[in-house]
């Protein structure tokens, strides 16, 4: 059977891609529109608004203001590729981490999150130690941002300097930087372009910090043959520990060129006769020798870089400089550089190679360059989150949606309140088990016989009377307790207890499917089986419906009751008074059909009422 023209590969393919953008679209709208999304959302951040307040050890009279502030940096970290669960994350870690109840503004959250991503730190971190170094907490993502910047600026890698920068913040507080965290965060780059540990020169910044240990290693360097004037002065090395260990550094790694050569293969050494001298002076400085070593290869090579690079007349600073040097490697016998998918001489660059290698280098905002490093696919996925489940975050962090959820607490906690006393575990136990011990007396007794069946029954009846009238006062208490509770939660229960009044009294009555239905696979079958007996006093008339017609109907029931059931039971029960009258009442209204027939209407057609009521078979 044919299903219609078959589609090219084109078509099926252009066929498949609507069906993909609507079926996406279609995700945008239910995730607006919902209900289930709505009712998800809301309780999501709910639920993660009181694990904060959870923390912070609070009650709830923060807890708009802190919804609102989280929902208000959603659409801001979705287009950087997080989730609510970011948001979530950085709030409890932060407030953690500074053990204070700190609730950030909406501003933050993104500006943490674009940091934290793109230098490879985590926010706690990152705020901890900011704050530890005595800046704002709301500083420590700006602040993080330069030293990003000042690392992109070089050419090194961002989350090393950053690492080296959050490992030593402590060092803030100890010295004087120039430009404060822009100085450290020159020290550090400068560490991770040569591969040492920065705590190693900032422990000889912590030897020389004092006049003995000055003189001392100004002394032993003289001493030594080194070179370098500004590590030969007490004073000056005083003063550079104090105000400028960035610099300091930059003379430490200026001394050890001295003791560096290139060799016939083109790879630079340490100086073999050099070697002994350089142990010496690691010793005396309080340096480890390796890391002096790592410091004059690698100053060494980038001298180097920077006396072949011949730079078109673009006015170059000394940064952008030493970011071109740093992106080059020697390659046969050359320094070469990856520019525009080529590998070219760093002697041979244009003029448009140089202004497109600055434009790396330039200063951005953390969430520029978080967006910028998402791939493709990841882009694509924010931008499409971005829309989904924008209305039920909205509605979440507003009044609306608080009311909406304090509703719904305020209710079941009016209705929990509003409980009896009778209706508490302990008296409800109590009576189960006052009633229980009153049947197993009296079935007991029924059964030696010390009781009769019919005083049983009418204990029995009695206990079960007394049942539902505990079961009526209390539930009218627990009703009119109710309204109480709802009011004193500020639920308008106007309607409500009008309502639960017309209830109480009796006036509203459910009247859904009054009529029995049996279902004779599950009850004992009834058979009724009419045998019509004439009398004295009865007056029969065939042709007329408007005669009168008496008629003494004796009946035969049959009970088919299941296995296990006594029926001898049912036929004493079934002459209890009350049990009498409900089934006199059945029989009345069956036979008028709820009142819709008269007294006088045709037997035949009362009984056919009758058994069509109930349902019984003949």
């Amino acid at each position: 059977m044919s299903s219609g023209p078959k589609k090219t590969g084109d078509e099926g393919s252009v066929l498949g891609s609507m069906t993909s953008i609507l079926a996406e679209l279609r995700g945008i709208l239910d995730s607006n529109l919902a209900p289930s999304a709505m009712i998800t959302t809301l309780l999501e951040v709910d639920d993660t608004a009181h694990k904060v307040i959870k923390s912070f050890g609070q009650g709830r009279e923060m807890i708009l203001g802190l919804k609102e502030s989280m929902t208000g940096a959603v659409d801001a970290i979705k287009l950087l590729g997080g989730t609510w669960v970011d948001i979530e994350t950085i709030q409890m870690n932060v407030s953690k981490t500074l053990n204070r109840n700190l609730v950030l503004s909406k501003d933050s959250y993104e500006g943490l999150y674009a940091t934290s991503k793109v230098a490879g730190v985590e926010a706690d971190s990152m705020v901890s130690s900011f704050k530890d170094a005595g800046f704002s907490a709301y500083d420590a993502a700006s602040k993080m941002g330069e030293v990003v910047n000042i690392a992109r600026e070089l050419g090194v890698n961002v989350k090393s300097v950053s690492s080296n920068v959050l490992y030593n913040m402590d060092a803030i507080n100890k010295y004087n930087f120039e430009g404060g965290v822009q100085g450290l965060a020159k020290m550090a780059a400068q560490a991770s372009m040569l591969r040492i540990d920065m705590r190693d020169t900032l422990a000889f910044t912590e030897k020389v910090y004092n006049p003995e240990g000055a003189i001392e290693t100004a002394a032993a360097l003289q001493r030594l043959g080194v070179a370098q004037s500004d590590l030969l002065d007490p004073l000056r090395l005083m003063d550079l520990s104090q105000n400028d260990p960035t610099e300091l550094q930059n003379q430490i790694v200026q001394m050890t060129q001295q003791f560096v050569k290139l060799n016939d293969a083109g790879n630079f050494e340490i100086m073999k006769g050099s070697k002994r001298q350089f142990r010496e002076i690691a010793d005396a400085m309080k340096i480890p020798y390796e890391t002096l070593t790592k410091m004059a290869l690698g100053s060494a090579e980038l001298d180097d870089k920077m006396k072949r690079i011949r730079f078109p007349n673009l006015n170059l600073s000394e940064e952008q400089r030493t970011m071109i040097a740093n992106m080059a490697e020697m390659k046969d016998g050359t320094y070469k550089i990856q520019v525009g998918g080529e590998s070219k001489s760093i002697s041979q660059l244009s003029k448009e190679d140089v202004e497109l290698l600055k434009k790396v280098g330039e200063p951005k905002t953390m969430e520029e360059l978080a967006r910028d490093q998402l791939s493709t696919l990841e882009s694509i996925d924010a931008n499409t989150l971005y829309f989904k489940g924008k209305l039920p975050y909205t509605v979440a962090g507003s009044k609306v949606g608080q009311t909406t959820l304090d509703m719904g607490r305020n209710i079941t906690r009016g209705a929990a309140k509003s409980v009896p006393k009778e209706l508490s575990i302990d008296e409800l136990r109590k009576s189960l088990n006052s009633t229980t011990s009153e049947v197993t007396n009296i079935v007991k007794g029924m059964g030696d016989n010390t009781i009769s069946v019919t005083e049983g029954i009418k204990k029995l009846s009695e206990v079960l009377t007394n049942g539902g009238t505990f079961i009526e006062t209390t539930w009218k208490k627990w009703s009119e307790n109710l309204l109480k509770g709802l009011d004193s939660e500020g639920i308008n229960v106007t309607n409500l207890k009008k309502t639960y009044e017309n209830m109480i009294d009796g006036k509203t009555v459910p009247v859904n499917n009054p009529r029995p239905v049996y279902n004779t696979t599950q009850n004992p079958s009834i058979n009724i089986t009419p045998k019509e007996t004439n009398t004295n006093n009865q007056t029969s008339s065939t042709g007329s419906n408007n005669s009168t017609v008496d008629v003494n109907l004796n009946h035969t029931v049959t009970i088919n009751a299941p296995a296990g059931v006594d029926t001898q039971q049912l036929v004493l029960a079934l002459k209890n008074e009350e049990i009498k009258q409900s089934i006199l009442k059945s029989v009345k209204d069956g036979v008028t059909n709820s009142g819709r027939l008269t007294s006088t209407s045709n037997p035949q057609q009362s009984m056919n009422s009758l058994r069509n009521s109930f349902g019984l078979v003949t």
